[in-house]
Parts: structure tokens; sequence; C-alpha cells
């Protein structure tokens, strides 16, 4: 059997595939803007520079939580829980994909650390709201 027959609809199919990808994700992606036209991007930094978000809600103490609610569900996570709020990127910062309703409240438990919260618009990228806080500050924030 000549296995040139088979590689040639593989590479067909494959093309195909691409192609049906590339007509598609501008839909996929304008839908879920659509559905979360907010971003919340939550960061932890000492002196300039980012630490794992984690750090800001843990202390010897114990730490604090993130309550978020949105149109869809409502989360109050303890600090081990808080990567389950979003995506978490290499930097640390944690990303939460916000419905056109949400509240979200955080606080920080790091006595070295300034925990962060920037709201932007998932379309333009333009901040709608900053701000930082130091030990045991609290950032509430809503729409």
């Amino acid at each position: 059997m000549d296995n040139n027959i088979l590689r040639v609809p593989v590479r067909i199919y494959s093309r195909i595939l691409s192609l049906v990808f590339c007509l598609w994700a501008p839909i996929i992606s304008s839908a879920q803007t659509i559905a979360y036209p907010y971003i919340a991007q939550l960061s932890c930094t000492i002196g300039g520079g980012s630490i794992p978000i984690q750090s800001c809600f843990y202390d010897a103490d114990g730490g604090t939580q993130l309550e978020l609610q949105t149109s869809e569900s409502y989360k109050m996570l303890q600090h081990m829980q808080i990567l389950q709020a979003g995506k978490i990127y290499p930097n640390g910062m944690l990303q939460i994909n916000l419905s056109e309703k949400f509240r979200l409240a955080v606080q920080n438990a790091s006595p070295n650390a300034l925990l962060n919260v920037k709201i932007l618009d998932s379309t333009t990228g333009k901040i709608l709201f900053e701000k930082s806080a130091g030990r045991y500050g609290v950032i509430p924030v809503q729409n």
C-alpha cells in the first residue's frame, strides 16, 4: 500500500480545519467580548516587580478572600482557591472575565506587597478603574 495516498486526505482535511477555525475565530471572540465586556487584572507587586498573586492573599495569620459576583455566579474564594477565579499568567497576574454587571472585592494580606486591581474594557483595552492596597486594604469595585 502506498502511504502517500493516505497523506493527501489528511493534508486536505487539516487545511479545511484551519480555514474553518480562521473563519469562526472572530465570531467566537466577538461572542466572548459580548458575554464578558470587562476584564479584571489582579497583580501583586513589591518595589514595582510582580510576584505571584497568591502572595497578596496569604499571611502567617491565614489569609484573605476574593469575592466575585457576576450575572452568572457568586464566588467567595479563600486564599488557597484564588486561582479558580480566572486565568493566571507567567508574571503572576490573575485575569478574570467579567460580565456586564459584576461586583468584585479583594483584600490584601501581605505585609510587604501591594495588591493591584485594574478593570479594563475587553474590546478596547482601556483602563476603566485602577487601585492598589497595602496590608489589609480592601479594593471593592462594581458595575
